[in-house]
Parts: structure tokens; sequence; C-alpha cells
């Protein structure tokens, strides 16, 4: 299973200069699963770069994430609602409690300031 923490760094057009920031997410204990969904509600508008997950493998592992405008909550069986925008059969994971970084996100994913973006990280 992957635990996630669920960004490692977004950017904000300020003076059309680009900040990169880090979101800190639980990161902690031994919880397992095999996905994890969250909403983003973004104050101004971003563009979220990457994400970390936490696994208990040292091996290589699948992961996929998936976004889509608006909440997760209104669409937790709706696979149709769902875009994916990264997959790999490739990552190698860090172990417990360390973080395993997923390749940045090409392009990444902007979010307008007042709305909510949904991700899915399985």
């Amino acid at each position: 299973g992957i635990v996630f923490n669920p960004v490692t760094g977004f950017d904000t057009d300020t003076d059309k200069r680009a900040h990169t920031k880090r979101l800190q997410g639980e990161f902690n204990g031994y919880i397992s699963t095999f996905g994890n969904m969250f909403d983003i509600i973004a104050l101004k508008d971003i563009k979220i770069t990457g994400f970390e997950v936490k696994t208990s493998s040292v091996s290589g592992f699948n992961v996929q994430v998936y976004t889509r405008e608006g909440s997760y909550k209104t669409v937790l069986l709706n696979r149709a609602a769902w875009s994916l925008i990264y997959s790999s059969r490739s990552i190698t994971g860090m172990g417990m409690r360390v973080a395993t970084p997923l390749p940045d996100l090409r392009p990444p994913v902007g979010i307008r300031a007042n709305t909510i973006q949904a991700f899915y990280i399985t």
C-alpha cells in the first residue's frame, strides 16, 4: 500500500515569478491503503508540480495519479470522472517513513483561485 504526502510542490505566479513551496500532509503511522483521494482548494492561482508517497516497499511498485476539477466527494465510485495524469510501473520505494518522490508532473496541474481540484493517487 501507499500512504501519500499530498503535494511536494506547487508554484504560485506572483509578479510573474514562479515560487515553489511545499505543502506537507500527514506522513506518520502505519496506515496501509491502495489509494488516497483528496481535494486542494486554491486561494490563489497555483500549479501542482509533484507528489511524494510513503511505502514499505524498497523495490519497484506501480503508481497512478488521477485528477479532476471539483471535489472527489461527488465522484467516489465514478472512474469516468477522473483523468490519468501520471502512470509508472517502475517507481523504486524508499521504505518505511521515508518519502519516495514521484517524477515531476509534466505539465503541472493548474488550479485557479477559489476552485477545487481533486487528486487520486493509487
